[in-house]
């Protein structure tokens, strides 16, 4: 004989003897078994005054105090859903027009002002230029001087079309 058919049969053999012959005393149901992990989980009151060497018999505990229904309140669940579904992408805005253009700021300071011949000329300085204009003048042919009057000066920028207006003061 093979040495496995010897192992399984002594094996089988052992099995029948308890079977037959091992202690088949019953197991109560009131007292926790010391192996059992409920018994491990319940807490373990006083026990009462007994003599040495007899068991003792636990008291009975309320459901409540056992299991305490707050500990299951407000609690996220174990199996919860998850979508891997990637997120839809963000909608397109579609862009507006977009904005005009402007002219820049006036690059000019006044300097003053004076009446020649019954016509107004300004002076006007960018930088260390000084210009001289009137009605009708033309700078770096880009701003047309299209009033001037002891109050206001007005000038077009040229690219756009756009108008500006310098304040000059009183008419002195």
């Amino acid at each position: 004989m093979r040495p496995r058919r010897l192992l399984f049969g002594s094996l089988l053999l052992t099995s029948i003897w308890l079977a037959l012959f091992g202690d088949k005393t019953p197991v109560s149901d009131d007292t926790p078994q010391q192996g059992s992990a409920h018994a491990s989980a319940l807490p373990t009151p006083a026990p009462r005054s007994t003599g040495p060497g007899e068991p003792f018999i636990m008291a009975l505990q309320p459901r409540e105090r056992l299991i305490s229904l707050a500990d299951t309140e407000d609690k996220t669940p174990l199996f919860r859903a998850h979508d891997w579904t990637p997120p839809p992408p963000p909608p397109k805005i579609k862009p507006g027009p977009p904005p005009r253009p402007t002219a820049p700021p006036l690059p000019f300071t006044y300097l003053g002002k004076k009446e020649e011949n019954g016509q107004w000329e300004a002076f006007l300085a960018r930088g260390d230029d000084v210009f001289v204009v009137r009605e009708q003048t033309v700078i770096d042919g880009q701003y047309l001087v299209t009033s001037l009057t002891p109050q206001a000066l007005t000038l077009t920028y040229l690219p756009l079309q756009q108008e500006h207006k310098l304040i000059l003061g009183g008419a002195d």
